[in-house]
């Protein structure tokens, strides 16, 4: 260590790389600094005046904080993108109940979300309406989204995680619009269904970004991004906006939870097969209860 009239402090270091990068950390701020070897220790250290130790220590320390985000950027850029084409199932299904109800009318007049019956203790329209369409252009648009979202989301969550949400935010979307209207109402269509989906996939990200203490970036990136494209498919005059804000809400709320789990434990082959038949099951049990009510 050479010699110097001002007091000096020494910062250690795990090896002459880090040294090295630290170092030149430090120079960018203007800060007097020398490798210098531990002969007793065998190891390398650092060298700055004993009055520039603390603003040394701070600069290190913001340059580790800004390496382990990047380094945690990179997993995420690391992300393989996939697309799954089993969201084709959910069209099938939509198709079957379309094609139903252009021939038996009397399965809308049972399966319709009307407030006043649900204000009456017929529950399940909540979600029998997210079964029904107006028209064959409000079927393609729902399918349209519905499958592009499922085919982004089934990769990370897997289908039965995505059944299920699809269903609990379609009827929380019929129930969020029931509560925030006065009038009576009667509606049907899956959009509250499709914006939960839009909703659960803007959430993959949010449990990295929250791990990293980046919770505006997490917020302005996930909740940000997923509800500027539900005002630009979501808020058709002509539609019902209050369904598809809440299932959007709903699809978020459920998102954030399950983002935490990991996609292999959600994908495991019977975790997925058994919600699947869960939200099946959820629906077939709907429809048993409106069936009475067709004359």
């Amino acid at each position: 260590m050479r010699e110097s009239q001002t007091a000096q402090a020494e910062i250690s270091v795990r090896s002459k790389r880090q040294a090295m990068d630290w170092s030149l950390v430090l120079a960018s701020q203007d800060i007097d600094v020398e490798i210098a070897r531990d002969l007793e220790n065998n190891a390398f250290v650092l060298v700055v005046d004993e009055k520039d130790q603390e603003r040394a220590r701070h600069a290190i320390e913001q340059y580790r904080k800004e390496n382990q985000r990047n380094h945690s950027l990179l997993e995420f850029s690391k992300e393989r993108f996939d697309f799954h084409p089993e969201g084709l199932w959910w069209c099938l299904v939509m198709v079957v109940f379309f094609v139903l109800q252009m021939d038996l009318r009397v399965l809308e007049t049972s399966g319709i979300m009307d407030s006043t019956r649900v204000s009456q203790g017929e529950w399940w329209r909540l979600v029998t309406a997210t079964c029904l369409h107006q028209d064959l252009g409000h079927l393609a648009s729902n399918l349209t989204f519905g499958f592009l979202f499922l085919g982004l989301a089934i990769p990370r969550y897997g289908g039965g995680v995505c059944a299920l949400v699809a269903i609990l935010s379609g009827a929380f979307g019929n129930y969020f619009g029931l509560c925030l209207r006065t009038e009576d109402f009667k509606g049907l269509g899956a959009s509250g269904s499709v914006m939960g989906l839009l909703g659960l996939l803007a959430m993959q990200t949010w449990p990295g970004w929250v791990r990293l203490g980046e919770w505006r970036r997490a917020t302005l990136s996930s909740l940000g991004g997923g509800a500027a494209l539900l005002m630009l498919i979501g808020t058709d005059p002509r539609s019902d906006v209050l369904a598809h804000i809440g299932g959007f809400v709903a699809g978020c709320a459920l998102g954030s939870l399950i983002a935490w789990a990991p996609s292999k434990a959600l994908r495991r082959n019977q975790w997925d097969s058994g919600l699947l038949a869960l939200a099946a099951l959820a629906t077939a049990a709907c429809w048993i209860k409106a069936l009475p009510l067709i004359p």
